[in-house]
């Protein structure tokens, strides 16, 4: 082919013009290569296109959304262009030297691209997979690409340095110092997230709760250096990967898995409503379907003991024993738990009563949802409270509540009504 054209220039009066030869050359290099690229392009695009029509699977979509064959395509290119180089330009020629060199430089950094890309392909269809959910995909993803662009850096440098890569890395061990600074943080990202993986701590959609970096929500990605979590104001946090292991946080992993979320939330008791029930107010709460298994028993048992005391001469009130309209209310609470569609019956069921402080006497639900959806958790919380606000009073208890200006409005009216009906 160079003879050819060699012999045509010859013809015309122009192959003595070295400039003009160059040009020539490289018209015809770049024509051969623009053909080169377009007719491969258009065969395998079509060729693509029909397996993607035959095919069921999601590789083959994933692969023509990604760059991975433009810049195969690319590289392509560059080696077609590269050999015609060799082919038609004289060997001990600058210009040659010079195209060799920027050919192989370019041909690395399109072959390194298309790696990243093919990667971000198998990436993105590891993802689809919800078996590896506990894998930290997108923190192996970028470590994987952190290689190439190193490896395809030295091997650029040996290049234009003219040397072996051998000899470019044992340069770099003077550098040790200053590249353990520069690479810190994906080599402790990298180490992290094999940590978290291996001990199963977090994979995406987890909701990761992380007071010290103000994060509250689910996580949308674990990379190599940092984790984004979407709060549930839709803010996104980002925490470095190394916290995740050097600091604490809380995973609600756990209480999704499990089906059920725990309310647990106290009822101030006032202690001044606090009394023993008469038989009065046993006889209408014995006609409750909640209460009536439980009076029976706790009266027989009463009972029984006061009967003891009696056969000892111990008849007296406050040596027996009676029944407490708290003990009662708290007793009630536990049967409407326990027959409440919405609580999980095989987790702990409990109310238990904590110790006074100034704000009365606090009854604690302790229960679980048998939902772990927020709104649905919410709602059924509030159902239960508002039940128990609103059925206190037939216990004769009343709801601890801090005086308001209503209460001291209230107040000032009485005694004022009092002053004016003493001075008549």
């Amino acid at each position: 082919m160079r003879d050819s054209i060699l012999g045509v220039l010859e013809s015309i009066g122009l192959a003595d013009n070295t400039l003009v030869v160059k040009i020539v050359f490289l018209l015809c290099i770049l024509t051969i290569t623009v053909v080169y690229y377009f007719t491969a392009k258009t065969l395998v695009d079509r060729i693509f296109r029909r397996f993607l029509q035959k095919t069921k699977g999601s590789f083959l979509p994933i692969l023509g959304q990604s760059k991975t064959l433009h810049y195969v395509y690319l590289t392509t290119v560059i080696m077609v262009f590269r050999a015609l180089s060799e082919l038609l330009l004289e060997s001990q020629d600058d210009f040659l030297r010079l195209i060799m060199m920027v050919a192989r430089v370019l041909i690395l950094i399109f072959s390194a691209l298309s790696i990243a890309s093919f990667v971000d392909v198998l990436g993105r269809m590891a993802r689809r997979n919800h078996k590896l959910d506990a894998l930290p995909v997108q923190g192996f993803q970028q470590t994987f690409k952190l290689v190439i662009a190193v490896i395809t850096i030295i091997l650029i440098i040996s290049v234009l340095m003219g040397q072996s890569p051998g000899i470019v890395i044992s340069g770099f061990g003077a550098m040790t110092a200053v590249l353990m600074l520069v690479f810190q943080s994906p080599i402790m990202g990298f180490v992290a997230g094999i940590q978290l993986s291996a001990n199963n701590m977090l994979r995406v959609g987890d909701w990761l709760e992380m007071p010290k970096y103000n994060a509250d929500g689910d996580v949308v990605e674990i990379g190599l250096t940092t984790v984004k979590v979407q709060n549930f104001d839709k803010t996104v946090t980002t925490i470095p990967t190394s916290a995740l292991i050097s600091d604490s946080f809380k995973n609600w992993r756990g209480m999704q898995e499990s089906g059920g979320r725990r309310i647990k939330r106290q009822v101030c008791i006032d202690i001044n409503s606090i009394r023993f029930i008469d038989a009065e107010e046993l006889q209408k709460m014995s006609g409750s379907r909640r209460l009536a298994q439980y009076l029976v028993a706790k009266s027989k048992e009463i009972s029984e003991h006061n009967k003891e005391l009696a056969a000892e001469g111990m008849a007296r009130f406050l040596d027996q024993r009676h029944l407490t309209n708290i003990g009662t209310f708290r007793a009630y609470i536990v049967a409407y738990l326990k027959q409440h569609p919405r609580i999980h019956q095989h987790m702990t069921i409990m109310v238990r009563q904590m110790a006074a402080t100034a704000e009365g006497v606090p009854l604690e639900v302790y229960c679980f949802t048998n939902t772990t959806a927020w709104g649905e958790y919410e709602t059924i919380q509030s159902d239960i409270f508002d039940h128990i606000f609103a059925v206190a009073h037939v216990f004769g208890l009343r709801i601890f509540q801090a005086p308001s200006g209503y209460d001291w409005r209230c107040v000032a009216e009485a005694t004022l009504k009092q002053a004016e009906e003493h001075v008549e």
